[in-house]
């Protein structure tokens, strides 16, 4: 009887974890034509001796000119831990991301206030979700206001959006764009 319950449980989970890896970000209208771009370093016998998970971020403009099966890219950069000041309030941000004006018509992300098409097109600017725009600015508005970032920039907050499904917690508190 105890075999056969380790048994079922272990397939249970088994087929849990199966079914959430197919269903990783298919919120995406187009999921299956987003790929991700990735590195890998060879040492002198061919081995891979460290794999990363991104490239640099100038290669996103040589891509396409190198590609014309892309049809649109977007990059983003992590940020880490950043520490974001409104007034009084300052909130180290676990996942804060670079983000560039392409982000929009890459991924499928609701919209709430402001334009997708121009929120990420200027530099310092910032997109939150409903979420982060409440923690900072309550009940206010938060278009138009300005966040100070690192202590050392500041960031116009120029839309929100709906946070995405819990499973996809990679871009959750704020995306904004700078000079790079």
């Amino acid at each position: 009887m105890f075999g056969l319950a380790v048994g079922l449980t272990c397939c249970l989970l088994i087929t849990t974890y199966i079914l959430n890896e197919l269903s990783y970000d298919r919120y995406n209208k187009n999921a299956d034509n987003i790929y991700r771009v990735t590195r890998d370093f060879n040492n002198e016998n061919g081995v891979v001796s460290l794999r990363l998970s991104t490239i640099s971020p100038p290669f996103g403009y040589y891509l396409p000119n190198d590609f014309p099966e892309i049809q649109k890219m977007t990059r983003l950069l992590d940020n880490g831990i950043t520490p974001l000041r409104y007034k009084d309030k300052l909130i180290n941000e676990q996942s804060v991301f670079f983000a560039d004006e392409n982000l929009f018509d890459v991924f499928t992300i609701k919209i709430l206030k402001g334009n997708p098409k121009t929120a990420l097109s200027g530099p310092f600017s910032a997109m939150l979700t409903e979420e982060t725009a409440r923690k900072y600015f309550g009940d206010e508005d938060p278009m138009n206001k300005i966040i100070r970032a690192n202590n050392q920039f500041d960031v116009k907050v120029t839309g929100i959006y709906k946070a995405f499904p819990p499973i996809h917690i990679c871009i959750r508190a704020c995306l904004y764009r700078s000079i790079l």
